[in-house]
């Protein structure tokens, strides 16, 4: 008897939980973003370390960005690579003639630390955060950037797609992004969406100074933390299910066992950090 309880117990949670995702995804009020008659100036830091077979084709995708250039800047932070990064990425800035993309070198100071390097240095009204081995829609911009118009928008981020996934790990990883990036889109939709990542997130600049920018401490997901701190003060963040950007994931199980280590080590830190928002 207690076992039949139990069951249907789970049963109607299961079901009512079920049902509310499917009306949320089926029946979301999608209000029409105005177009924007000025164009917002915007600056794109992308941190590296260490990231020299993957730099240069996310900094191509960024200087394909379909925006005026003179409204945008591009910001990469060497954070003490040991490798050739900083020359390869010397080397197609001087190839190219591309002014507005600028490069800086520091001691290593970990990702947090790249981020602030970069938030100190950018000019932009709106502050970008892309990743090395990222990239990202040549439209990608005039796409997110209008959903700052709604009222307290902090943040914007996009469904996220695998780079050609070829061998078993990278298809099984393709899949839960698709999956991944539904939730994102669910919690959009009801105004729940607290996770900014590094394949193109954009920020109001100014509430970032506010806050006083990434957290530099012994943080593992700089980038979740930040995302957490945005809705503790209140502030949104929504996503822009129009514009897709691509990431290239690990390939060997060695390499998705310490990202995903650190993923989750880094949840259970700031779980604990914000756990008064429970």
């Amino acid at each position: 008897m207690i076992f039949e309880i139990y069951i249907w117990v789970i049963s109607f949670v299961s079901l009512y939980v079920s049902v509310f995702w499917i009306v949320i995804s089926s029946h979301s009020i999608k209000t029409k973003l105005p177009e924007l008659k000025d164009l917002p100036s915007v600056s794109i830091i992308v941190p590296v370390w260490n990231e020299e077979k993957t730099v240069i084709q996310t900094l191509e995708s960024l200087s394909n960005l379909d925006y005026d250039k003179n409204k945008l800047e591009i910001i990469i932070v060497n954070d003490g690579s040991t490798d050739n990064t900083e020359n390869v990425v010397k080397d197609y800035l001087y190839g190219n003639n591309l002014k507005h993309i600028k490069l800086i070198s520091q001691k290593n100071k970990g990702k947090a630390g790249a981020l602030n390097t970069g938030l100190k240095e950018s000019k932009g009204d709106i502050f970008g955060v892309v990743d090395a081995d990222s990239l990202i829609n040549p439209k990608a911009l005039k796409l997110m950037l209008p959903y700052f118009t709604e009222n307290n928008v902090a943040a914007v981020i996009s469904p996220i797609k695998v780079v050609e996934p070829k061998n078993i790990i990278e298809k099984i990883q393709r899949i839960e992004y698709i999956f991944s990036s539904f939730g994102r889109k669910l919690m959009s939709n009801v105004g729940t969406l607290h996770i900014t990542h590094g394949v193109l997130s954009l920020f109001n600049k100014s509430v970032l100074n506010k806050l006083g920018g990434f957290d530099e401490s012994k943080n593992l997901t700089e980038d979740y933390e930040i995302a957490m701190r945005l809705r503790k003060h209140d502030y949104k963040i929504v996503l822009c299910e129009e514009n897709i950007n691509y990431t290239k994931v690990p390939d060997k199980l060695k390499g998705l066992w310490l990202q995903r280590v650190r993923w989750f080590r880094g949840f259970i830190f700031n779980g604990l950090k914000y756990k008064s928002m429970i």
